[in-house]
Order: structure tokens, then sequence, then C-alpha cells
């Protein structure tokens, strides 16, 4: 899953980068890929065609706009994390996706994901949100990276998060929100499928306490 942290960084100052064909290529990421040399590596990325590739990683390309990834039907993960990415955008053609990282980027508004209804892992950890929405349709959803953001408000958000039937696991740790005393018992209490809360396993005993505590 991509429900995970990644150390605090400081991208370098550079003028920002534009998806085109020759950073698709470059960014192409595969398990053939691990055992071949720098050249055969080199070889395969130039010979795959656009449509067959499966997984990219944009991860630290200076990228600012998420734009030009028109006949990637195919593609499954894609990593856009530790970017300059204000807007999400141009991602409803990738129908097949199921594995998105938009973590440590300076997204304000969760918006353009309607048509990924097969997307089952999001990190948008380390942004600017401040309110989850835009969500909805996402009704595969397993993993949900939150954390780290300006969400000021617990229960809206966990109400928000209710019809989410497939969600197994939520981290929300480093938000406003977080800091409430009650934060931990009233997401188990009214999350009832979760399994893991900010990388913890959630005690069954617990749950039944919170249910007690909060019954709605």
């Amino acid at each position: 899953t991509i429900l995970n942290s990644m150390p605090p960084h400081a991208l370098k100052l550079a003028d920002p980068n534009v998806i085109d064909e020759e950073l698709i290529r470059k960014c192409i990421t595969t398990v053939e890929e691990i055992k071949l040399s720098d050249e055969k590596k080199k070889e395969l990325k130039a010979h795959t065609e656009l449509h067959d590739i499966k997984a990219l990683s944009f991860s630290f390309e200076s990228i600012l706009k998420i734009d030009n990834l028109i006949g990637l039907h195919s593609l499954v993960k894609l990593q856009l994390d530790n970017n300059t990415i204000e807007n999400i955008e141009n991602l409803g053609h990738l129908v097949n996706l199921e594995w998105l990282d938009l973590s440590f980027n300076n997204i304000v508004v969760i918006e353009g994901l309607d048509s990924l209804l097969k997307l089952t892992d999001l990190s948008l950890f380390n942004n600017k949100i401040e309110e989850l929405k835009g969500l909805t349709a996402l009704t595969a959803l397993n993993c949900l990276s939150i954390g780290n953001n300006n969400i000021k408000q617990l229960m809206p958000a966990v109400h928000y998060l209710r019809p989410f039937l497939n969600l197994r696991m939520i981290n929300m740790l480093g938000n406003p929100c977080s800091k409430d005393p009650e934060y931990y018992t009233r997401i188990i209490a009214h999350l009832r499928d979760i399994v893991y809360v900010d990388y913890r396993l959630v005690d069954p005993d617990k749950v039944q306490v919170a249910k007690e505590q909060y019954q709605d």
C-alpha cells in the first residue's frame, strides 16, 4: 500500500518540468528492469509502447502541472509525489489506475478523480488540503493517506468517510484535527471496518469500547 510517510524534504529550486514522451519513458517502472543492466533498461524503456505502460514514477521531477498523459490507458500505478503540483487535473482518462501517489505537493483541493473508479490506494500526504471532498465516486478505495494536511474538523471528515465500505487503512495524523483528545476513538467507533489507523493495527477490544461510547 501507499500508506506511508516520507521524510520531509526541500526541493531544489528549478524550472518546472513538463511531462513529455522523453520524461514518460525515463519514468517507466517495471519488475523486469530490476535485473537488467542500465543499457538494457534504456533499451526496454525506449521500445515500450505508451499504451502498454503499467507504472510510472515521476517522483522528484519538479513537475508543476499534471499533463500530457494521453494514451496511457493501461496505467495502473502512478507516482507524482515530491513535486510542486497545485491542482489535480488531467487524470480522468486513466480509468484503470489503482494506485496514485500525490504526496508532498502543494495541493489545496481534492478534485479531478471522479472517473478513477478502480482506485484502491491514494496518498495525498503532506499537501495543503483543508477539507475531505472529491472522493465520493471512489468506492473501491482501500487505503487513504491524508496526513500532514490542514484538516481542522474531525467529525465532518469521519462522517464523510463512513460510506467508503472498502476502506481499511486511514492516515490523518499531522492534521490539526488529530490533536483532538478523542481523535483515535472517534475514528474507530465510526469507521467500523478500519483495520489500520495512522500505521497502527486497530485493537478489536478498543473498537467495542469506542462503539459503546459513541453509539449512533
